[in-house]
């Protein structure tokens, strides 16, 4: 099956937004926490009998800035979400290496992100998509009101804040990595005039 406009301007927005974050706030913290091979962003310091909490992520402006562009590609009613750049690939034919590596990691994607977090709180486990979502949703955006009361609550003591922050921007990076992938194989398509529908559509 081809791929038509629709499907372009969808691939070209993901990539203009992909691209908003090159060699700003958090894309330059990430990079630099790759180079030194994803050490911990946390450091518990027992002293004294009382157990303090170091925090080594991005800035809050950094994260904040990140988590407000960063919705576009989680939220479904947006056309360059995951969701709707799935239904695009999934265009492609089964034998395309681009749709084979698409799908291969968004399933590695999804496996990870519901896998259990390090967190229980009122017997409830948190798997790693709830934390991101709840902090998305209730701390940075203030878009929900429940999820809000959750995130509060999380983070009401400094040390613990700290460690859910951890586990947050952690698996920020995961999903970023996943979405920087996505923003290649877009770009090997679109110099692949065979699979496009009326292409070039400037024409």
């Amino acid at each position: 099956m081809y791929l038509d406009k629709a499907d372009y301007d969808a691939m070209g927005l993901f990539n203009d937004k992909m691209d908003e974050f090159d060699g700003k706030g958090f894309d330059l913290w990430a990079s630099k926490w790759a180079s030194k091979n994803g050490q911990p962003l946390f450091h518990m310091d027992l002293s004294f009998g009382a157990m303090t909490v170091q925090l080594n992520g991005p800035d809050e402006d950094a994260l904040r800035s990140f988590v407000l562009t960063f919705r576009f590609f989680i939220q479904d009613n947006e056309k360059c979400s995951i969701r709707k750049i799935a239904d695009i690939y999934n265009k492609l034919p089964f034998d395309r290496i681009e749709r084979q590596t698409f799908f291969n990691f968004r399933t590695f994607f999804n496996i990870n992100l519901d896998a259990d977090s390090p967190f229980t709180t009122h017997g409830v486990r948190w798997t790693r998509r709830q934390v991101i979502d709840t902090l998305m949703y209730g701390h940075f955006a203030h878009a929900n009101d429940s999820k809000k009361e959750i995130a509060d609550s999380w983070l009401s003591e400094e040390n613990k804040a700290k460690l859910f922050l951890s586990q947050f921007i952690t698996d920020l990076v995961f999903v970023y990595d996943f979405l920087i992938l996505v923003r290649q194989l877009n770009r090997f398509l679109f110099r692949d005039n065979s699979i496009w529908i009326g292409y070039p559509f400037w024409v």
